[in-house]
């Protein structure tokens, strides 16, 4: 009773070892017949020189050239205007045949004085689709 309960102990014992991905070695005792099982367990380890390193991280380095006093900027609209205010948004309104209204999105508070006449050198920036805008967008290089 007792080989019967140790044969069915080492097969079970074979079965659970085998599903958890163990390795078997087979030793023959020199004395009798019987062969006996030796079950060892040992984790699986990579090796670290085979650790994929992790991808490179994308970083966006925004080039910045200073504006300084003896460079000249090329400006897509200039002219002479009036700042008016529309509700809470500033605008500088061009005199002239054609009167535009842009929207300046970078203009001081020290200009932000309704009926001011103004000389400006200006950026167009692109509208976003969709939006109705008080003026056409622009970015000031100079006002006076």
């Amino acid at each position: 009773m007792s080989r019967t309960l140790q044969t069915l102990s080492l097969i079970c014992l074979l079965v659970l070892t085998g599903a958890c991905g163990s390795k078997k070695q087979e030793k023959q005792d020199p004395e009798t017949t019987d062969t006996t099982t030796v079950v060892t367990t040992q984790p699986e380890v990579q090796p670290i020189d085979t650790v994929t390193p992790a991808p490179p991280v994308n970083e966006v380095k925004e080039k910045v050239e200073p504006v300084t006093e003896n460079s000249t900027v090329k400006a897509d609209v200039s002219g002479k205007g009036t700042i008016v205010q529309k509700g809470d948004i500033w605008v500088i309104r061009t005199t002239g045949t054609d009167g535009t209204d842009y929207l300046p999105n970078n203009l001081s508070d020290a200009f932000k004085v309704d009926g001011k006449s103004v000389t400006f050198e200006a950026n167009m920036t692109p509208q976003p689709k969709g939006v109705r805008m008080a003026g056409r967008p622009i970015t000031l290089i100079s006002i006076k």
